[in-house]
């Protein structure tokens, strides 16, 4: 130890450079990276759905059988129940010259599907706005006369004609447009044709003349679609984005809930680029005609597949989705029977081929979990054993994105008293959804703490909530896991308010790494505003600072995100998805963050009882910038190493990266969960910005050292770089 200290303080100039300066925090525009705002649900897509072949375009969603199709426009929560048109062909000819059509069962690829019918090609395209129908012929029908396609329609919707074509309403609500017939031959030459509607039949016809000169093959091509709602009445609403990462793929995927009416809700997902860009088709992860709502999204990166809980008339089901196709797999369900289950969550383990689900229980007011095994085919098989979380009346609950390689997890909930107040909670879980920490959060009993959220690292979480007095504010907690103890203690105080403003709403929390993002909807004069406030994860003050992540002229909800790091991905950049609603029609909308708050980089070293060194937000200027020691020997003395430069100095399984006869080294301690803390003011000085330093944590210990030399444990080593 005596050798050690002989080190002491050198280069006391680029220290004070570094401990020297409380500069007002300045605020700066975080980067967006290259790529502008994406729509996402502005996308079509055509899947096999448990055994039914579904197509989805932004406004209506089809399913094609033997029979024909089933075209449900999304009428949104201002219609009462489905109001869907089924078409079955019957008939295709000329004059009295009628063409005999084969039965045939649909086959697709990419976003067609096509019926033959021997005389005809029975084609179906399924686009963004509409649903494109045709029928391509390669041989001339016979007879003479206009060429007519015939065909069965049912529907409740009102019909009536419109210019060359159909409209399909319901009053007061919406409905959707059938357009005309065009008639198009091998070499681009066109004509109108005409539609006519009687008595639940409708023909589509070419006039003789182009039919007996068309060169083939002709194709005669009405199209469906074009959707509308009237404004006020509940419109195509997606809301509620959940996004996860998957690594191997450096793929995210975002999902959602889509309102077809008061009794259908979907849930559709979509991966997307790094760069915020869609990626493939849209996924369909239920498209059943009952209510499928609250979804939810992890990573398992063993399968390179994602895994969606959500619930659908009661029950909490799950599907897994490749990551690499965007094909999804087969769905099941891990709770049921006669009781309602709502609000189902899901984490990813890093390191195993299996995913933690919560849910909450109707039947007994409690919170039940379960772990999920992810097959090699993507299908599912939920552990038969049910661990009881909470027995009492927790509510809503929600998980941290991924255990880190921890094997635990952050459940954040709500708990209702008698009063009519609930506060937030929180707890911590094992892989197999077993708790394995105390209840945390004080009850005050006083507050009306809503929609609590969390994110972490499977060692140090944040929760934010909404609180609530007169106005809505966003409210938080940090709390810090000690694996030797199982104890679980506030970082800070809890119930911190992360920022000042009022009418803030629905928190998200997104841990990046070397700082975290608190998403919310800001209630304004013109509406709703997304926001994101980027934070130190270690004591939730300004990183970053608070940002606009919309247009602030729409209606938006909170922005929610994965970071790339949730599932061990490189770099620091998020995905934040929002629904941004114009009168009643919402679209998801996905956008890159990408962090400014230093580069800081692990390079190991650590043993024994060291713990874990972080160094958040390491951005000029911060005054408040801190090193920080986690999951180290508790109550004993340590030691803060740093140094401009880098040599390495073995010690049994430790090495001391920071070169030592640069260094400065201080003496702290370390807290009863065996944590500690150095504030650091980071000033303007442009001199600092760009320049690597090294960092490193010791550990007095002389009862059983790692590195018996010196009676000490090591902790990993940062080199940072300041921006």
């Amino acid at each position: 130890m005596n050798d050690l200290l002989a080190f002491l303080p050198r280069f006391l100039a680029l220290g004070a450079a570094m401990l020297t300066g409380q500069p007002a925090f300045a605020q700066t525009v975080p980067r967006f990276g290259e790529a502008a705002m994406s729509s996402i649900s502005r996308t079509a897509g055509l899947h096999l759905v448990d055994g039914q072949l579904w197509g989805a375009g932004d406004t209506y969603k089809v399913r094609f059988d033997t029979q024909g199709f089933l075209f449900t426009p999304a009428l949104g929560g201002g219609a009462p129940r489905n109001y869907p048109l089924a078409f079955q062909l019957e008939s295709i000819g000329r004059g009295s010259a009628v063409s005999p059509l084969a039965a045939a069962a649909p086959t697709f690829r990419d976003l067609r599907v096509e019926y033959d019918r021997g005389a005809v090609i029975e084609r179906y395209d399924v686009g963004v706005g509409v649903l494109e129908q045709s029928f391509v012929f390669h041989t001339r029908p016979a007879g003479t006369g206009d060429l007519v396609v015939r065909g069965r329609l049912t529907t409740d919707l009102a019909v009536s004609e419109e210019g060359d074509g159909l409209r399909f309403t319901l009053p007061g609500v919406g409905g959707f447009h059938m357009g005309g017939v065009v008639g198009i031959d091998a070499q681009g030459d066109r004509a109108r044709g005409r539609v006519r509607y009687a008595g639940g039949v409708v023909e589509l016809s070419l006039p003789a003349a182009f039919v007996d000169h068309a060169a083939l093959p002709l194709v005669l091509d009405p199209p469906f679609g074009n959707a509308f709602v009237i404004s006020g009445t509940g419109g195509s609403d997606d809301e509620g984005p959940s996004v996860a990462y998957d690594a191997s793929n450096d793929v995210f995927l975002v999902v959602w809930k889509r309102i077809f009416s008061t009794t259908d809700h979907d849930v559709y997902a979509h991966r997307v680029s790094r760069a915020a860009q869609p990626v493939g088709t849209t996924v369909f992860i239920d498209t059943s005609t009952t209510l499928e709502t609250e979804p939810q999204v992890a990573n398992c990166s063993a399968r390179n597949a994602f895994v969606v809980v959500y619930n659908r008339a009661g029950d909490i089901r799950v599907r897994a989705v490749n990551a690499a196709t965007g094909l999804p797999a087969g769905g099941t369900v891990i709770a049921g029977g006669a009781s309602n289950q709502h609000f189902g969550c899901v984490a990813g383990d890093l390191n195993n081929s299996h995913v933690v689900c919560v849910w909450q229980s109707d039947a007994d007011l409690a919170l039940q979990s379960c772990r999920v095994t992810v097959n090699a085919d993507l299908t599912l098989t939920p552990s038969s054993v049910r661990n009881m979380v909470l027995s009492t009346t927790f509510k809503r609950p929600r998980m941290s994105k991924s255990d880190r390689g921890t094997g635990r997890h952050a459940v954040t909930f709500q708990a209702a008293f008698t009063n009519g107040i609930f506060n937030a909670f929180t707890m911590i879980i094992d892989s197999n959804g077993a708790p394995i920490s105390q209840i945390l959060g004080a009850p005050s009993q006083g507050a009306l703490e809503a929609l609590p959220e969390v994110d972490g690292d499977g060692s140090n979480w944040i929760v934010a909530w909404q609180s609530q007095s007169t106005t809505p504010i966003i409210q938080g907690a940090s709390y810090s896991f000690d694996p030797i103890s199982g104890l679980v203690q506030n970082a800070f105080n809890r119930g911190i308010t992360l920022f000042g403003f009022e009418n803030c709403l629905e928190p998200s929390v997104t841990w990046i790494g070397d700082s975290c993002l608190v998403g919310y909807s800001r209630a304004t004069s013109a509406g709703r505003e997304a926001r994101a406030h980027s934070l130190d994860p270690f004591n939730c003050i300004d990183c970053e600072g608070i940002f606009s992540v919309g247009l602030s002229t729409r209606v938006e909800g909170r922005p929610s995100g994965c970071s790339v790091q949730a599932d061990g991905g490189t770099g620091e950049d998020v995905l934040l998805a929002w629904e941004q609603s114009v009168a009643g029609n919402g679209d998801i909308i996905v956008r890159r963050w990408q962090t400014v708050d230093g580069t800081v980089t692990s390079l190991g070293g650590g043993c024994g009882r060291g713990g874990s060194s972080r160094a958040t937000c390491a951005r000029s200027p911060n005054p408040r910038f801190a090193h920080h020691l986690r999951d180290a020997l508790p109550s004993a003395p340590a030691v803060f190493v740093f140094s401009p430069g880098q040599l390495g100095f073995p010690c049994g399984p430790c090495n001391l990266v920071p070169d030592l006869a640069s260094a400065i080294i201080l003496l702290l301690g370390t807290d009863g969960l065996g944590r500690a803390s150095l504030p650091v003011a980071i000033s303007p000085a442009s001199s600092l910005i760009g320049v690597p330093f090294f960092t490193q944590w010791a550990t007095v210990d002389v009862t059983a050292p790692a590195c018996t030399l010196f009676s000490l444990h090591l902790s990993n080593a940062l080199r940072i770089v300041i921006q």
